[in-house]
């Protein structure tokens, strides 16, 4: 069954972070591939989680026994060489030559276990009739949509020593663009509305994955570097500059994190920096005060972001602070998941704390700790976590 996937399909569709990961794969000229069944052709390598990734298409499917003989076979593949694997729900969507994601019957699987070599994938993702349908001048494009509950440990800087004297010099074969999304396409005007910052692949590769992941080989500029574009909207100048020294070893002030928190937190869940964002959401919610007038953006970010510490904090002030702000003139709209993290903080104040729901997020994170999962996420998410491998055993 081929569909038309809805425009933003819930759970899936969100910026890159820990856990939450998208990209998209071409495979040119589809029908030069060979078409006798068992061979295939891959993708280029990408980056996820920690792990190294590429996709497997077998035009002329993967085994006769197990699908018909007119499917394309496609599967993911891990490509690391982790003695511990991980665990992900991936979806994938086929984009029409009109632009539309395109779901097919079996293009989505969850809780799949993946270690160093493992196939996981359909055998009979889509009937080769219909391939001619969504071919892009000849060339299969596919976005893949991946998540997981078992990350790995937090991304950590590069080195321990300070390189951050060598950020933005002329070696770096990277240039990190932020640009504005709503810029004229005339590249004359368009570069006075960007700010650039050139590093070095090797330290990207050690220090954040992701960023390394979103390079683009093909895309040169005058002076030979590669080009990674980031929206404006998304990034702001003054967290990019922060995030790169720190993923350069440089050790960020307190000042940093109260003049310009939300921006590096929203930046370091972008990139996956776990550890930066968790360190800048606790000096966040203790140096800078929460105020009735920012009660509703602050929420609003924190659901956002998926920032736990965050939105606790925000809760917290709102069963302490509730006569105040039922004087406030305005009203106040928080995001709909908010109010389970309201019940959850009227618990806690209550000294209700026998009950995994109403535990503080702290004690959810430590225990997650304990395990070597990755504490980073909302509430929800890490309660899911814990769950999970309660349920799972030792």
């Amino acid at each position: 069954m081929i569909m038309i996937a809805p425009n933003e399909p819930p759970n899936w569709l969100g910026p890159p972070s820990a856990s939450n990961y998208q990209r998209r794969v071409v495979f040119h000229r589809f029908h030069t591939y060979p078409s006798a069944q068992g061979e295939y052709v891959h993708s280029d390598q990408f980056t996820c989680f920690g792990h190294e990734w590429r996709v497997r298409i077998y035009r002329g499917g993967y085994d006769g026994a197990a699908a018909g003989h007119d499917d394309v076979s496609l599967y993911l593949e891990n490509m690391s060489r982790h003695r511990r694997g991980t665990v992900v729900d991936f979806l994938i969507y086929i984009v029409s030559p009109a632009g539309q994601l395109i779901s097919t019957e079996h293009g989505i699987e969850k809780n799949a276990s993946f270690k160093n070599g493992r196939l996981r994938g359909f055998a009979d993702f889509i009937n080769f009739r219909d391939v001619d349908d969504y071919l892009i001048d000849g060339s299969m494009v596919l976005e893949i949509h991946m998540r997981t509950l078992h990350d790995n440990n937090p991304v950590l800087p590069a080195f321990r020593l300070n390189l951050s004297s060598a950020l933005g010099e002329s070696g770096g074969d990277v240039e990190v663009v932020v640009a504005n999304q709503n810029d004229t396409r005339d590249y004359t005007k368009r570069q006075k509305h960007e700010t650039s910052f050139n590093v070095h692949s090797l330290i990207l590769k050690q220090a954040c994955p992701l960023l390394a992941s979103m390079v683009d080989s093909s895309n040169l500029v005058t002076s030979g570097r590669r080009v990674v574009r980031l929206p404006e909207d998304k990034i702001k100048p003054e967290a990019l500059e922060r995030v790169l020294r720190y993923f350069y070893g440089d050790k960020l002030s307190k000042h940093d994190f109260t003049v310009h928190g939300l921006p590096i937190i929203g930046a370091a869940h972008y990139f996956g920096a776990v550890e930066l964002k968790l360190f800048a959401e606790s000096v966040f919610v203790q140096e800078v005060p929460i105020t009735v007038d920012r009660l509703e953006y602050l929420a609003e970010f924190a659901e956002t972001n998926e920032c736990g510490i965050l939105m606790e904090a925000v809760s917290t002030f709102f069963v302490k602070n509730a006569s105040a702000i039922a004087r406030a003139t305005d009203e106040i709209a928080l995001p709909r998941t908010a109010y389970r993290h309201l019940a959850s903080a009227i618990a806690m104040v209550g000294g209700i704390s026998h009950r995994i729901e109403t535990w503080p997020i702290v004690r959810i994170q430590e225990r997650l700790n304990d395990y070597g999962i990755c504490v980073d996420g909302s509430r929800e998410t890490l309660l899911r976590k814990l769950e999970h491998q309660w349920q799972a055993g030792p």
